[in-house]
């Protein structure tokens, strides 16, 4: 997260939530708006803002000082520091937990998803909403005109089939 001390300065003014994924966490989770999320890799709390304006319980917890400092304020969210891989929260505590584009800097995503399920309820939830490169078809125009880009994409994001391995792994999945 120190990429975010850096880079993540007015993050706020160019980032939003977007509605479309707003609406498809809330299809997901399908869980009432009394359980408590816990927003894992929260940056600034886009998507813990808009859970908690419709009553959600959000737990956001974020490493990054520049990040958290910028933090969306709302009644339903209560703001943590700290890291995936080594989170300060009761085992079995949280109904779901949601790591929106954040999986991908977690210095060990093993580590990471077995805090999450140590602190996940016995049918928790955990959605995971990532992006991986390398779902793009062979001849997409993506990797021709952006193909340092894309390569350092495929570098910096995890694949799928690595992810879908690491919960198996977990039971998580």
């Amino acid at each position: 997260m120190i990429l975010y001390n850096k880079i993540g300065k007015n993050y706020n003014k160019t980032r939003a939530a977007d509605p479309r994924i707003v609406k498809q966490i809330i299809k997901l989770l399908n869980c009432l708006s009394n359980k408590i999320i816990v927003d894992i890799g929260a940056g600034t709390g886009n998507y813990s803002y808009e859970l908690g304006k419709k009553g959600y319980n959000i737990y956001a917890l974020e490493p990054s000082d520049i990040m958290y400092k910028q933090r969306s304020e709302h009644k339903n969210i209560k703001w943590y520091k700290g890291f995936a891989e080594n989170m300060s929260f009761k085992d079995n505590f949280f109904d779901s937990a949601i790591c929106i584009l954040s999986s991908h800097h977690f210095t060990s995503l093993e580590k990471s998803i077995k805090e999450i399920e140590r602190t996940l309820k016995d049918n928790g939830t955990l959605l995971l909403f990532t992006s991986d490169p390398r779902k793009v078809y062979d001849n997409c125009w993506l990797k021709e005109y952006f193909k340092l880009f894309y390569i350092k994409a495929c570098e910096t994001l995890p694949s799928c089939k690595h992810i879908e391995k690491l919960l198996e792994k977990q039971s998580i999945f």
